[in-house]
């Protein structure tokens, strides 16, 4: 069973992509700064799986010699630090990136896959039998079928529920917490969003859907500052 309150993961990945667009510092900062000490560490460890992902990383850390695995997990959490980020699961992303990009040319890209996600397989219960004395195939078949479609209905509504398929402003909603994040006020987002889409929303619509995106990702908002019409900070 899927929890009352799941993390949206087609969140995460919409915020992902919203990091690329609109903050790409984040991303050249992790190639720049942080890749070049994972690689040289997994250059010398490369038959090791502990550059996987964080959890390995932190487990292995306190283990490690100086300058090996403890200084890679350094390095991320300096990376994270310096762009407010407080969640693991970001910190996750970035080791799992890293561990993507050893393999790969393109270095442009997020790679992740969530430790925590744990998707129900679609396994039906029918659990009717057919006894033809007592009901003709077609009947047996109708009923049947019927059972099958409420099952992958529920099945369909438990999956969309924790990616957030067919939440049409989730990658809106993404951008603005990216901008949130960087240090905006709502009123630079509304000023952001109407230059761009030409449609004009509210400064208490912005917050509450950036507080509600945050939520649904397990994601840390930065503190909130005192400012004139509600914003957080000064917009720049």
């Amino acid at each position: 069973m899927i929890p009352d309150n799941p993390i949206n993961f087609g969140a995460r990945f919409e915020y992902m992509s919203a990091l690329e667009t609109h903050w790409p510092e984040v991303l050249r900062s992790l190639r720049e700064d942080t890749f070049p000490t994972y690689r040289t560490c997994w250059e010398r460890n490369r038959k090791s799986s502990t550059l996987q992902n964080l959890a390995r990383l932190s487990k292995a850390s306190p283990k490690a010699r100086p300058g090996g695995f403890r200084k890679v997990e350094r390095s991320v959490h300096r990376w994270g630090k310096a762009h407010g980020f407080l969640d693991v699961w970001i910190l996750d992303l970035a080791v799992q990136s890293m561990y993507h990009w050893v393999y790969e040319k393109n270095i442009s890209k997020w790679t992740y896959f969530p430790e925590e996600l744990n998707t129900p397989k679609f396994e039906p219960k029918i659990g009717s039998i057919w006894v033809p004395h007592y009901q003709t195939w077609p009947e047996f078949k109708r009923c049947a079928d019927e059972i099958y479609r409420r099952e992958q209905a529920k099945y369909r509504a438990e999956i969309r529920n924790l990616w957030g398929e067919g939440q049409a402003k989730l990658s809106q909603q993404a951008v603005w917490t990216v901008l949130w994040q960087r240090g905006k006020s709502p009123e630079a987002i509304r000023i952001h969003h109407l230059r761009t889409t030409g449609s004009k929303v509210s400064l208490a619509n912005i917050q509450q859907r950036v507080h509600a995106f945050a939520s649904s990702s397990g994601l840390t908002l930065r503190a909130a500052k005192a400012g004139p019409r509600g914003a957080n900070i000064t917009s720049t």
